[in-house]
């Protein structure tokens, strides 16, 4: 294909993930300038982070502390924890757009982003444009990213950084060299700004899916493969080494969860708490961080729901959903032998995603049954550092998507 031919190839490509990605968020395209995909969590605190972001830029005014929310306290924008993406609302308001246009123009943007990350992964590994589609479609059209982005966290559906890292450790285990080992580092370190929770996915990612490359592509460079991957966690150590006591603010340490903390007495007391039915002399800081705790069991996947994979608003029912399932199942009979690394990503990542105690179906309390389950996720919590702060375990489906994607690109 010539270079003009492949440009307009690309071009149709981002045509036509933009009008898919119109298509899938209907009727939000009549309603543009008016109204958001979603009205829940973190939709409005997003819009005021872009309102905030660009107003305080244009007059100049510009701190990492703002009293324009919390008066008069004021609060630290760092605790927000995902700057990036919002910032790139600025030139769109500067331009005359809205904050609400702003805001969904950054959606879109962000389901297109995500598709061509996957069609990138899987025009790589099929060698062809329709192995690319599958891939995205997979990785993008999915009850997950729905959720996602009704819940208002456009930050989590801009995620072209999961397949992008896995095509670059593909790469570079493919043929390792200096430049494929600095991009490497570089696409993790521009992740952190945008997404903190995806910079942590993709470290827990590298020794899983870097392992098995050391007994595939890379068998005939191992050092050098296992070099250039070093070298690019120093180039990320280096590049964020300054934002880490910032990265802090948004999710601070969270303290070790234990089967105690999930009883049918714990979690009720978290109900009075969410519920305001606590008087707020009786709360002291063991308590709130108790109740903090819970938030890991309520937002860890269940049997029932991956299982389910339905299309919701609320991301905390979000899986892969059947598509992505069947694509991927039939991607794995054609491809056979070679889908053993993205089935053992998938086997891993599933069971990270099911949370710290393995639980059938959703329910306001865990029996002693399910107390007496725990899984890798509850050791990993405990004891890997910053890991706390990916206390939502049903969004390591991401990663499960990327591995679907993969498959699928062998259909």
């Amino acid at each position: 294909m010539s270079d003009r031919a492949g440009r307009r190839a690309w071009a149709a490509l981002l045509a036509f993930y933009i009008a898919a990605a119109l298509l899938f968020t209907w009727p939000l395209a009549t309603e543009f300038n008016t109204a958001i995909w979603g009205d829940r969590f973190d939709a409005w605190t997003t819009l005021w982070l872009i309102w905030c972001l660009f107003e305080s830029i244009a007059t100049g005014e510009f701190g990492e502390v703002t009293d324009m929310i919390f008066f008069p306290v004021g609060y630290n924008l760092w605790s927000f924890g995902h700057m990036a993406l919002q910032l790139m609302a600025i030139p769109l308001m500067a331009l005359g757009l809205s904050v609400t246009a702003a805001y969904n123009t950054l959606a879109i943007f962000g389901l297109v982003g995500s598709a061509l990350g996957a069609h990138l992964l899987g025009r790589h590994l099929s060698e062809s444009h329709l192995g690319g589609l599958l891939a995205a479609a997979v990785f993008t059209f999915n009850p997950y990213l729905y959720g996602e982005l009704g819940a208002g966290c456009i930050e989590l559906v801009f995620a072209p950084f999961i397949p992008l890292y896995m095509l670059l450790l593909v790469r570079l285990a493919e043929a390792p060299s200096l430049k494929r080992a600095l991009a490497l580092g570089a696409l993790l370190a521009i992740t952190g700004p945008f997404n903190w929770y995806y910079s942590i996915f993709c470290i827990l990612l590298t020794p899983v899916l870097g392992g098995l490359l050391l007994f595939g592509p890379a068998a005939r460079h191992r050092l050098r493969f296992i070099g250039g991957i070093a070298l690019a966690a120093v180039m990320v150590f280096m590049l964020t080494l300054p934002l880490f006591s910032r990265i802090k603010r948004e999710t601070p340490a969270r303290i070790d969860i234990s089967a105690e903390m999930f009883t049918a007495s714990a979690m009720e007391d978290a109900r009075q708490f969410m519920d305001a039915q606590i008087p707020i002399e009786d709360l002291d800081l063991d308590r709130l961080n108790r109740f903090d705790a819970t938030q890991v069991v309520q937002n860890s996947m269940t049997l029932q729901a991956l299982m389910r994979g339905k299309f919701v608003t609320n991301p905390l029912d979000s899986t892969p959903g059947a598509f992505a399932w069947i694509l991927g199942l039939m991607g794995l009979a054609a491809c056979r032998r070679k889908g053993r690394d993205p089935v053992v990503i998938l086997g891993i990542f599933t069971l990270l995603a099911l949370g710290p105690y393995l639980r059938i179906h959703l329910a306001t309390s865990l029996t002693d049954t399910e107390l007496g389950r725990p899984l890798p996720y509850n050791w990993l919590y405990n004891h890997l550092p910053y890991f706390s702060k990916a206390y939502r375990p049903y969004r390591l489906n991401i990663i499960n998507l990327a591995a679907l994607a993969w498959l699928a690109a062998w259909v």
